[in-house]
């Protein structure tokens, strides 16, 4: 069995596996709370944006405590913004200049994103920097 989480609403989207629709998470904390999953998989998109609905929907303590610890149920996969959000810097999304930080409200800049703090998975001085390339090189 497998869903979709919307970060930012909270809804579950998606479920494959089975028609039986009361074997599926009611919503995204459920996920957490009661259907434990094996893995957990952030796709990409704006980094800005992400984090922004992490918060917003105060999904980091659910995402910590299924990912790490000795209770940890789940493996945390991020494919790009997912994995800036793993790391212990969010502001690595402004070095490629990709993400527009304007969609969110009050963080129009990169400026105001210097120093914001990832789930910190790797430790508190490992940041991801995916689609790294000979470009980025000093």
């Amino acid at each position: 069995l497998a869903c979709t989480l919307d970060f930012d609403d909270g809804s579950v989207k998606q479920p494959v596996g089975s028609d039986d629709g009361s074997l599926f998470p009611k919503d995204g904390k459920d996920a957490f709370l009661s259907w434990k999953p094996h893995l957990i998989y952030v796709e990409g998109g704006n980094t800005f944006w992400l984090q922004y609905c992490i918060e917003k929907g105060n999904w980091t303590d659910d995402l910590l405590t299924a990912c790490t610890g000795n209770d940890a149920y789940a493996v945390y996969v991020g494919k790009s913004a997912g994995a800036i959000i793993a790391g212990s810097r969010v502001d690595t999304a402004t070095w490629k200049g990709w993400d527009n930080p304007a969609v969110v409200p009050g963080k129009e800049s990169y400026d105001d994103w210097n120093g914001d703090r990832g789930m910190s998975f790797f430790g508190r001085d490992a940041s991801i920097f995916p689609h790294m390339d000979d470009t980025w090189e000093v």
